[in-house]
C-alpha cells in the first residue's frame, strides 16, 4: 500500500489528466469522420476515405524509419540531457518527410496511380499525409519529456481545428478535396508552432537546426532506420491491406460502405495511440534504467489488462455500434453484418504493445521477419478460404475475414517472440 502511494506522486496524477483530454481529441477525430459520413454522398465519402488512405500511407514511411528512432530514441536522449542532439534528430526526419513527400508528389502528378485514385485525391492525401506525420514527429518531444499533459493539449488543439473548420468546409462546399486541404492546413500550422518552441527550449535557432541535421544526415544509424522502416511498411501492410484490397476490388459504393465499417478499428488504433503515448516513452525509461526483464513485465502487465478489458466490454460495444448503425445511418446496414470481426480485429489491435517492447529492445530485425511470416501464413489461410481459382468475387465479409486473420497471426507472433526474448535475458 505505501509502495502504491508513494509511487501516485502530486506529479504523477496530475498527468493522468492526459487520458480524458486526449480521448476527447481523439473522440473529435472520430466524429469528424461521422459527421462526413452523413454530410458527404456515397460517392463523397469513398473520395474523403480514399484521401485518408492515401495519408495513412504515406505516415507508414515514417520518414524511412527514423520517425521509429525518433521515438525510440528521444526519451533516452531526454534521460541522459542530450536535448541539442535530440532537436537535431527531429529536424532530420522533418527534412526527410519533406524529401518523401515530394517524390511521391512528383509520381502523382506523373501519372502514376494506385487502386483507381482520382490524381487529385492522391496529391491532397500525400499532403495530409506530410501534415499528420510531421505532428506525430513534432509530439514526440513532449511525450518523451513524460509530458503527457501537453501532448494531450496538442492533440486537443488540432482535434478542435480539425473537427470544426473541417465540418465547415464540408458542410459549405460538400467537397472532400477542399476539406482535406483544411485538415491538412491547420496541422501544418500548428506544426510550425510547436517546432519552434522545441528549438527554443533546446537553445538552437529554428534554421541552425536544420542546417546542422543536414550537414549530419550521413551520421544517422541509417541501417536501424532502414530496418524500422521495413518494420514500419510490413505492420502497415498487415493494418491496412484489407483497405488497399477494398479499394482495388470494391465499388465505389461498397468501399465507401468498408471504410465506414473500418471506423471500428480506426477508433481501436486511436485508442492504442492513446494509451501508446504514455506505454511507450514509459518501456523506453524503464529498459534504460532498469533492463530488458523490467520492460517485458511491464508491457506483459499493459496487454494482458487491456486485453481482458476489451474482451470484456467488446460484446456490448457491438450492441451499441450495430444499434447505432441501424438507427442513426440507415445507408450503411451493409456493415452491421461484418460488425463482430472488426471488434475482435479492435481487440487485439488496443491491447498489442508487444512490437513495442521488441523494438525498444534492439530487436526490429526480428520484429520486420516475424510479421513478414505472419503475413505470408495469414495470406496462405485466407485464400484457402476464399479459393480465388473458383471465380469467387471478393466482398466486404471476404476482405473482413482477411484484417482478422492478420491481426491474429501479428498478435500471436509478437507476443511469442517477445516471451522468448524476455526468457533468453532471464
Amino acid at each position: 500500500m505505501r509502495q502504491t502511494l508513494a509511487f501516485l506522486t502530486p506529479e504523477r496524477l496530475q498527468q493522468l489528466w492526459y487520458v480524458p483530454v486526449l480521448a476527447f481529441a481523439m473522440g473529435l477525430m472520430m466524429l469528424r469522420t461521422l459527421v462526413m459520413a452523413q454530410l458527404f454522398s456515397l460517392d463523397g465519402f469513398a473520395q474523403f476515405s480514399a484521401g485518408l488512405l492515401v495519408s495513412g500511407t504515406f505516415c507508414m514511411l515514417a520518414c524511412l524509419g527514423l520517425q521509429s528512432l525518433l521515438q525510440r530514441d528521444m526519451p533516452m536522449m531526454m534521460v541522459r540531457r542530450q536535448n541539442h542532439a535530440a532537436a537535431v534528430l527531429l529536424s532530420q526526419c522533418v527534412l526527410v518527410a519533406c524529401v518523401c513527400v515530394l517524390i511521391c508528389i512528383a509520381g502523382g502528378v506523373a501519372g502514376i496511380t494506385i487502386a483507381g485514385i482520382a490524381k487529385d485525391i492522391l496529391v491532397i492525401g500525400l499532403l495530409h499525409g506530410l501534415s499528420q506525420q510531421l505532428f506525430l514527429i513534432v509530439t514526440v518531444e513532449s511525450r518523451s519529456r513524460s509530458q503527457s499533459v501537453r501532448f494531450a493539449r496538442q492533440n486537443l488543439v488540432r482535434g478542435l481545428g480539425v473537427f470544426c473548420l473541417g465540418s465547415l468546409v464540408a458542410f459549405y462546399t460538400r467537397s472532400a478535396q477542399l476539406t482535406l486541404i483544411t485538415e491538412a492546413t491547420v496541422s501544418l500550422i500548428l506544426v510550425q508552432g510547436t517546432l519552434r518552441a522545441i528549438f527554443r527550449a533546446a537553445s538552437i535557432r529554428y534554421m541552425s537546426a536544420f542546417r546542422a541535421g543536414f550537414r549530419r544526415i550521413h551520421r544517422l544509424r541509417w541501417r536501424s532506420a532502414i530496418t524500422l522502416f521495413f518494420v514500419s511498411v510490413v505492420g502497415f501492410i498487415a493494418y491496412s491491406a484489407d483497405r488497399w484490397m477494398a479499394a482495388q476490388a470494391l465499388t465505389t459504393k461498397q468501399f465507401a460502405l468498408y471504410s465506414f465499417a473500418g471506423l471500428v478499428l480506426t477508433m481501436a488504433g486511436a485508442v492504442q495511440v492513446l494509451i501508446n503515448a504514455s506505454v511507450f516513452p514509459m518501456l523506453a525509461r524503464r529498459y534504460a534504467k532498469l533492463g530488458r526483464k523490467s520492460a517485458y513485465l511491464l508491457c506483459w502487465r499493459v496487454s494482458m489488462v487491456l486485453l481482458i478489458i476489451c474482451a470484456i466490454f467488446g460484446g456490448p460495444a457491438w450492441f451499441l455500434i450495430d444499434q447505432g448503425v441501424a438507427y442513426w445511418f440507415p445507408k450503411y446496414q451493409a456493415v452491421r453484418v461484418v460488425l463482430p470481426l472488426f471488434i475482435f480485429v479492435a481487440i487485439l489491435r488496443v491491447s498489442n504493445f508487444w512490437p513495442s517492447f521488441m523494438i525498444i529492445s534492439g530487436f526490429e530485425s526480428r520484429l520486420l521477419m516475424l510479421d513478414i511470416s505472419a503475413g505470408l501464413i495469414a495470406g496462405l489461410f485466407w485464400v484457402l478460404w476464399v479459393q480465388p481459382w473458383n471465380g469467387n468475387g471478393l466482398g466486404i465479409e471476404e476482405i473482413a475475414v482477411f484484417a482478422a486473420l492478420m491481426s491474429a497471426c501479428s498478435y500471436l507472433f509478437s507476443a511469442e517472440a517477445a516471451r522468448r526474448i524476455n526468457k533468453a535475458v532471464t
